[in-house]
């Protein structure tokens, strides 16, 4: 996804934050970021892949802009091979939904 492999139009969004913001700009290392409106509660990111693949990993980066820092905390994955056919990426132990936390890391900046 980083290099640009996969088309702007594959990833798409519940919500942006204006043009700065776009849902493309969710690709690491690039100089915009995605960020979802602030009065969206259940923001999501989505990927199409194309076809299907096994994801072994997935990073997120954060963005410092001089006014704000914007950081995940927080998120869980669905898979599906359609967005209609979609489910969470389950626990270890097989019964709820995993979630996965970003460490911070406070003062040094992101």
């Amino acid at each position: 996804m980083e290099n640009g492999g996969i088309a702007d139009n594959k990833i798409t969004a519940s919500s942006y934050e204006g043009n700065e913001r776009l849902p493309q700009y969710g690709r690491l290392h690039h100089d915009k970021a995605w960020t979802s409106q602030s009065t969206d509660n259940a923001s999501w990111i989505q990927v199409d892949l194309g076809q299907e693949m096994k994801i072994i990993g997935i990073l997120t980066q954060g963005l410092q802009t001089m006014a704000h820092e914007y950081c995940v905390e927080e998120f869980r994955v669905k898979t599906g091979v359609s967005e209609t056919l979609l489910s969470y990426v389950q626990d270890n132990d097989g019964i709820g939904e995993k979630v996965l936390c970003m460490p911070l890391f406070l003062g040094g900046g992101l």
